[in-house]
């Protein structure tokens, strides 16, 4: 179980449960003490192992807090996105994901907040990340349209499979707004190399039944 070190504002997190206990526990303080909490969500992340590790970190500690106060907090996941380490990455790239759903007006700053992590070669950031702009695209999907298609010089195997990702993993319901984005995946086939054709194929054939 998670414990709080006697005297301090540390917080002990041995085990899975401990750890997912903690961050549904932290969720739950919301702004009541956030300056003093948020660090302790960043020590929390640092001892993450897995993708469930960091997602309930994501939705349950951060995403009360950044949701409530986005103009304060979106700002504080920045030095997140810097961290070497990936599971401190990924639940900040996933709280920046998931806001516009909520408040669209965020989808253009949130995108631009995660744009300079396209092109990591781990699986676990790439899935993040087309992740994140899907999430996105319930948001305001003309701007994530906008989005891709200003990612036009990038070849790399990388930004191409998120970029492929996020149009493969749309609903039905969801694909229209991105139905103009075809020529875009057209000319991208004609200049990726063969590791990356397979995905950019799958993006083509979804899109066409848009």
């Amino acid at each position: 179980m998670a414990r709080w070190l006697p005297g301090t504002w540390k917080i002990s997190y041995p085990c899975r449960n401990g750890r997912l206990v903690a961050s549904a526990f932290l969720g739950g303080m919301e702004l009541a003490a956030s300056q003093r909490v948020i660090p302790l969500r960043h020590e929390l992340a640092q001892t993450r192992i897995t993708w469930e590790d960091c997602d309930q970190l994501a939705m349950s500690a951060l995403e009360p807090i950044v949701r409530k106060e986005p103009v304060e907090y979106l700002a504080t996941l920045e030095p997140w996105m810097d961290d070497a380490y990936k599971w401190v990455r990924r639940p900040a790239i996933t709280v920046i994901g998931r806001l516009p759903m909520k408040q669209p007006a965020y989808t253009e700053g949130c995108l631009r907040m995660v744009e300079p992590e396209l092109g990591d070669d781990d699986l676990d950031g790439r899935r993040a990340l087309s992740f994140d702009i899907g999430m996105r695209a319930r948001g305001d999907p003309k701007v994530v349209s906008a989005f891709i298609d200003r990612q036009a010089d990038h070849t790399d195997p990388a930004t191409i499979w998120v970029l492929c990702d996020a149009i493969r993993s749309r609903t039905e319901k969801l694909l229209p707004p991105f139905r103009d984005l075809l020529p875009r995946y057209e000319k991208w086939l004609t200049m990726v190399d063969a590791r990356s054709r397979r995905s950019v194929v799958s993006a083509i054939k979804v899109l066409r039944l848009a």
